[in-house]
């Protein structure tokens, strides 16, 4: 059976914390910039000379930055929250954004060097995860780091908690093409709904009056929505045994786009994950509300 830690924790059985990590208690990095950039290296080399596929090197970069960027992202918020007046809090924000920019650039050289020079689109996923996780993380989720077989075989990207006994498990997408956000719970039946949000808010590029253009658009556009028929498909197949079932705690499949890559739509730092003030509220209000509205409905589901 797949998702057996899922199903334990959707029962009742186990404790979610006795089985994945969650972001707010990830390790924060004490070492200085030069030295976090010699043991981020050494990582990833170590795992390279394993003997590792392609895509398990680059899983180990997106775990990479990952687990390295969001405490380093929310020890910033830290800082922040409280003010950041005093000259001391100005050089440890100020460490701590030169760390964000040794994680990113290093695992990005090694990328590119190693697994694929086309980094872009790649890089801008892991930092919509990124951007997610931190989002939800300060909205009050807990959040959690899926394993290798929850994401690979169950397209979980993100798992989130909302201490009320709902458990979403999000896949994440996101698109430079993309105009607003679009998040919704995944059943059989919503797929097509789903698909019809993308469509919705999606770019056509029909303002650029460039036939190319244009037409580059709407490939991008169908090949985002196969990624995500198929994903939605994978996800809804790896969690069928808790989902619409009662259970102690109530799981939700979660579909989540973003814009992402390098455009003036963009939510994050397609290197890094990083939010603006503005992206910040957005992403609070259409992912953070969005699952709140989600769960007050499903409260009140009966299954059988």
């Amino acid at each position: 059976m797949s998702a057996e830690d899922i199903i334990s924790i959707a029962k009742g059985d186990t404790n979610i914390n006795e089985k994945f990590e969650e972001v707010g208690k990830l390790e924060k990095h004490k070492e200085d910039a030069e030295t976090l950039r010699k043991n981020i290296l050494q990582t990833l080399e170590d795992y390279k000379e394993s003997g590792v596929e392609k895509w398990e090197l680059s899983m180990s970069c997106g775990l990479m930055l990952f687990s390295l960027m969001i405490p380093l992202h929310l020890e910033t918020y830290g800082v922040k929250d409280k003010g950041v007046k005093s000259q001391e809090e100005k050089e440890k924000i100020s460490n701590i954004y030169d760390k964000i920019s040794v994680v990113s650039n290093t695992v990005e050289k090694f990328y590119r060097e190693n697994i694929d020079k086309d980094w872009k689109q790649v890089f801008s996923g892991f930092a919509a995860e990124i951007a997610c996780a931190v989002t939800l993380k300060r909205g009050g989720f807990d959040v959690y780091i899926p394993d290798k077989t929850d994401d690979t075989e169950g397209k979980i990207d993100l798992l989130a908690f909302d201490r009320d006994n709902m458990l979403f498990p999000i896949q994440v997408k996101s698109s430079s093409l993309l105009k607003d956000v679009v998040t919704e719970d995944l059943t059989q039946k919503s797929i097509n709904y789903v698909e019809e949000q993308i469509v919705s808010k999606w770019d056509n590029k029909f303002n650029s009056g460039d036939s190319n253009i244009v037409a580059s658009s709407r490939v991008k556009l169908q090949d985002m929505l196969n990624s995500t028929h198929g994903s939605c498909q994978q996800l809804l197949t790896y969690l069928s045994p808790v989902i619409n079932k009662k259970n102690a705690i109530n799981v939700i499949p979660i579909l989540t786009a973003i814009p992402g890559g390098e455009n003036e739509d963009s939510l994050y730092n397609y290197r890094n994950g990083s939010l603006t003030k503005m992206s910040e509220n957005i992403l609070a209000e259409k992912i953070c509300d969005k699952l709140i509205e989600i769960s007050y409905y499903h409260e009140g589901v009966e299954y059988v």
